[in-house]
């Protein structure tokens, strides 16, 4: 992959993304508690635990919001742990950092979803 392709996760990158698919977006998405909706989305997503150097992982996004997204994972990250993300989509790889906020076992995997964390 060339690596001009990459793109810092920033909340613009991200909404920007959002905003030039969003004819192609399911209308009447429930916002429910979150700061901004999430959109079905789905995408490839390459994951490292921050700080460690216990090897990568894949996921595959379910959904994705200006603040956050949701993946299924074979891998189960507890809760608060801060992950290192590259977002692979057509239109760019986003390489960024989020929290594990929410963690369930389901018959696919791990649903995890994850709060972009823009600070570093």
């Amino acid at each position: 992959m060339d690596t001009s392709e990459f793109v810092k996760l920033t909340q613009p990158a991200i909404a920007e993304v959002l905003a030039s698919r969003k004819s192609t977006l399911p209308p009447n998405i429930k916002h429910e508690r979150r700061m901004t909706p999430r959109w079905p989305f789905p995408a490839m997503i390459e994951i490292y635990v921050a700080g460690e150097d216990r090897g990568r992982w894949f996921a595959t996004c379910t959904n994705l919001a200006e603040t956050g997204l949701g993946m299924i994972s074979e891998q189960y990250f507890a809760p608060e742990t801060r992950l290192e993300l590259a977002i692979h989509l057509p239109e760019a790889t986003f390489c960024g950092n989020g929290i594990v906020r929410y963690v369930m076992k389901t018959p696919r995997g791990q649903m995890v979803g994850v709060e972009f964390d823009f600070s570093s």
